[in-house]
């Protein structure tokens, strides 16, 4: 028993802490390209208490919820990594490549019935793209010496570690339909591997 509860609840848990650091330690971060982050936290956080609450007391799917939260979290991070990588061009191309599978996936139906692979793959390949440009990008300047204290480094670290994790282990659970509570351990292992790397970074934070 609480071990189920344990999982199920753990994800929010790291999202209302990421949420209450990011509020407590904006000062430091507010003149940056970073300042929405505290937003974007709460804001993932009510999606996820969003879903549960729809899914516990109602007997509506809770699908539109997650996959809401699926497009404002792919979105938010596109628009994020457009504001500080300098390659405009292939930028540009992902969030184009991004939102043609979202509206394949609105024409299809999926939003309001189930998690679609397709958008979701699609998402997450575009943010694993962002990482490895803007790592590419900061080892060819003297940002990379002074990672600890860098945000967007360990936001970016954070995005790489859960994306490159849950890309094969939705495509697992989708085609070869891996035990779920397997999916769930590995879900939040990852997930708390993200949510300690984006901590860091609002605690480690320079101010600017």
């Amino acid at each position: 028993m609480y071990s189920t509860l344990f999982l199920k609840f753990s994800i929010s848990f790291m999202e209302l802490v990421a949420a209450i650091v990011a509020t407590i330690t904006y000062p430091k971060y507010k003149q940056t390209s970073e300042k929405n982050f505290v937003y974007f936290f709460w804001i993932v956080f009510l999606f996820d208490i969003t879903g549960y609450l729809v899914k516990t007391y109602t007997e509506i799917s809770n699908w539109f919820v997650y996959n809401g939260l699926l497009f404002f979290y792919f979105s938010y991070f596109l628009y994020w990594y457009s504001t500080i990588i300098v390659n405009r061009k292939a930028i540009y191309s992902l969030i184009t490549f991004y939102l043609i599978g979202v509206l394949l996936q609105i024409i299809d139906l999926d939003f309001f019935s189930k998690v679609s692979v397709n958008h979701f793959s699609i998402g997450v390949i575009s943010i694993i793209v962002c990482t490895l440009l803007y790592y590419l990008q900061i080892l060819r300047s003297n940002t990379i010496f002074s990672f600890k204290n860098s945000l967007p480094f360990w936001i970016t670290m954070g995005n790489l570690i859960l994306f490159v994790g849950l890309l094969p282990l939705m495509l697992l659970v989708s085609y070869l339909k891996t035990e779920m509570l397997s999916y769930k351990i590995v879900l939040n292992l990852l997930n708390l591997i993200a949510y300690t790397c984006y901590i860091l970074g609002f605690l480690w934070t320079k101010k600017k």
